[in-house]
C-alpha cells in the first residue's frame, strides 16, 4: 500500500503495518498557543499610557453621569460605594462580561450553610482579565433567614462586582467613586440618604445679583460678599439655601433703597421713611433696627453716643426711630475705601 509522500507494507492476512513512517498527532495542548499575544494588549485600544488615560477619563466621566443621575450606589459611612448595576455597566463600556459559576457550602457536621461563586470577567474575545470567589453564608445576620436561592444569588452577585472591580477599579475611581462594591460592605452601616437643604430658587439668585451690581460688586466677588453677610453656604456643593438667600437680599434691598434717595440731606419721617420711622413717644429709638444690625453698628463706631452723632451729621437730629437702612448705610460709610 502506498500513501501520499510514504511507503508502507501491509500484511495482507492481518492488517497490520510490517513496513512505514509513523507520525504523532498533536495533543490538544500542542493546538492552544501560549506564545504572548502580539499587537495591543490593553482594553482601550491603544498601548499609548496617554491615550489609555485620555480614553478611560472619558469613560469614567461618562460612567458617573449614569451612575448619579440613576443613584445605582450606595451612601455607605460618607462614601458612594457603587451597585452592581453600574460595575456591570462599566464592564459593557469596556467590552468586559462575568462568568459566574457557583457551587454549595457545607460546614464540618455536612450541614448546608451558604454558597460560594467564583467570576471571571473576559473580553469577548474571551481573554481572562480579572476573577475572583466570594461567599455568602447563612451566618451572616441579614442572611440567616433568606431563602437558599436568594443566599446564591449574592454569593454571584459579589464575585461578580468583585471580578469587575479587580479588572475596572482605576475606571470607578476617576469617576469619584469607591471602589469597594456596595455589595461586599453588607453589615456596615449605611447612611440614610443625605438630606438636601433648601437650595435658594434661580429666580432669588438672579434678584440678589442684581441688588449686588447696584452695590457696584463684581460678578466674581459676589459669593465671598454674600457669604460675608450670612455666613458659609448651608447647601451641599456650596450653595446657599432660600433663607440666606433671602436674608441677603433684604440687607441689600435696604440699602439700596437708602442710596436711592435723591436728596439724602432732607430729613423726612411720615411713617416708613427710609430713615426715621414716627414711634411712639417714650420708645426705643433704635426699636426698628435688627439685633444683629445693632451689634455691627457698635462694633464700627464703638458706641451709641458715636453712632447718633454719625447720624445727625448726615442726616440732622433723629426726631423718631432710626430704621434698619440708616443703620446698614452707616455702616458701609465706616468701610475701609468708603466715601464720606
Amino acid at each position: 500500500m502506498e500513501a501520499a509522500g510514504n511507503t508502507m507494507v501491509v500484511d495482507a492476512a492481518t492488517g497490520e503495518i510490517i513496513e512505514g513512517e509513523i507520525v504523532e498527532e498533536p495533543t490538544i495542548q500542542a493546538l492552544v498557543s501560549t506564545a504572548p499575544r502580539q499587537g495591543i494588549t490593553t482594553l482601550f485600544g491603544t498601548d499609548d499610557p496617554n491615550k489609555i488615560i485620555a480614553s478611560a477619563t472619558i469613560k469614567a466621566d461618562a460612567l458617573a453621569k449614569v451612575i448619579e443621575s440613576r443613584e445605582l450606589y450606595t451612601n455607605i459611612q460618607g462614601k458612594k460605594h457603587v451597585r452592581i448595576e453600574g460595575w456591570q455597566l462599566l464592564g459593557s463600556l469596556l467590552g468586559v462580561f462575568p462568568s459566574v459559576s457557583s457551587r454549595p457550602l457545607f460546614d464540618t457536621e455536612g450541614l448546608k450553610v451558604g454558597w460560594e461563586a467564583t467570576c471571571e470577567a473576559r473580553t469577548m474575545e474571551g481573554v481572562l482579565v480579572g476573577s475572583a470567589d466570594s461567599q455568602c453564608t447563612t451566618d451572616e445576620k441579614r442572611w440567616d433567614t433568606a431563602p437558599d436561592y436568594a443566599v446564591r444569588s449574592m454569593a454571584q452577585t459579589r464575585a461578580t462586582s468583585k471580578a469587575l472591580r479587580l479588572a475596572l477599579g482605576f475606571v470607578m475611581s476617576l469617576a469619584g467613586f469607591d471602589t469597594t462594591p456596595a455589595e461586599e460592605m453588607d453589615g456596615v452601616h449605611h447612611d440614610e440618604a443625605p438630606k438636601k437643604a433648601d437650595e435658594a430658587s434661580l429666580r432669588q439668585k438672579k434678584a440678589l445679583v442684581e441688588e449686588w451690581k447696584k452695590q457696584g460688586v463684581a460678578e466674581v466677588d459676589m459669593m465671598a460678599r454674600t457669604q460675608e453677610l450670612v455666613g458659609e453656604p448651608k447647601v451641599e456643593g456650596k450653595r446657599f439655601s432660600k433663607g440666606q438667600v433671602g436674608s441677603a437680599l433684604k440687607h441689600l434691598r435696604d440699602l439700596n433703597a437708602a442710596a436711592a434717595v435723591d436728596d439724602p440731606g432732607k430729613v423726612e419721617h411720615p411713617e416708613g421713611d427710609a430713615f426715621i420711622a414716627s414711634v411712639e413717644p417714650g420708645s426705643d429709638p433704635k426699636a426698628i433696627v435688627t439685633d444683629l444690625t445693632w451689634e455691627r453698628l457698635e462694633a464700627v463706631y464703638g458706641n451709641e453716643a458715636a453712632i447718633w452723632a454719625a447720624f445727625e451729621e448726615r442726616w440732622g437730629s433723629p426726631e423718631g426711630a432710626i430704621t434698619e437702612a440708616a443703620a446698614l448705610v452707616l455702616i458701609e460709610a465706616r468701610k475701609p475705601g468708603a466715601g464720606s
